[in-house]
């Protein structure tokens, strides 16, 4: 199985493994303390992106939604190739599971990507909404996922660390509260992102 074949069926399980049940909802609703100063991002130039396609939907945003890839991290790979797949796969029809298809999407269907180094690459623009195959309504919402499989494997502290500049930094530019960070088990059904990953985000919430 060739190198590029074995990266789109890790992206396919990504858009896929996010699947299960349950709820719960709560943080403080408070802003951050102090200033977040933006963390580095790899931008889209970087990581070579193509350029989306026509079909975006507008967004006002009110919030912001975690998810987990669902499939094992992986440090071998560069931030940079795993956006280029992920957005080839994307833009093209495929199937997210063997039972479930997806249509082809604009652009990649997160706004920031969080690999298992704690690099940050852009993804979608922020004035799009993302899209999604767990059939809840995007619109309004930021979306953020953190490369791993977490209801087997636990959060690395460069990924914690990560996503704690990136959140403070979103809460502060888009003048969010604390409680409009949600994870997407809260808009779906399905475990994403991940039980180890969940207590990592309360303790985040709670520190900024």
């Amino acid at each position: 199985m060739g190198k590029q074949l074995v990266l789109l069926l890790a992206l396919a399980a990504t858009l896929s493994n996010c699947s299960a049940t349950s709820t719960e909802r709560s943080s403080a609703d408070r802003t951050p303390e102090a200033q977040g100063a933006q963390p580095e991002i790899i931008s889209r130039e970087q990581w070579r992106a193509k350029s989306a396609n026509g079909g975006m939907t507008a967004q006002t945003v009110i919030g912001i939604i975690i998810h987990h890839t669902g499939v094992r991290s992986n440090i071998s790979t560069s931030i940079e190739a795993k956006m280029r797949g992920l957005q080839a796969f994307s833009q093209s029809p495929g199937r997210v599971s063997p039972s479930k298809s997806k249509p082809s999407w604009p652009d990649v269907p997160y706004h920031f990507y969080i690999d298992a180094r704690g690099s940050i690459a852009e993804g979608r623009d922020v004035r799009f909404a993302g899209d999604t195959n767990t059939g809840y309504d995007p619109r309004g919402y930021i979306q953020i996922a953190v490369e791993g499989d977490f209801e087997h494997e636990a959060v690395r502290p460069e990924q914690r660390e990560a996503l704690r500049g990136l959140l403070k930094w979103l809460l502060v530019r888009w003048n969010l509260p604390t409680s409009s960070v949600t994870i997407h088990k809260l808009h779906a059904p399905t475990d994403c992102p991940g039980r180890n990953l969940i207590p990592e985000i309360e303790a985040i919430l709670r520190e900024i």
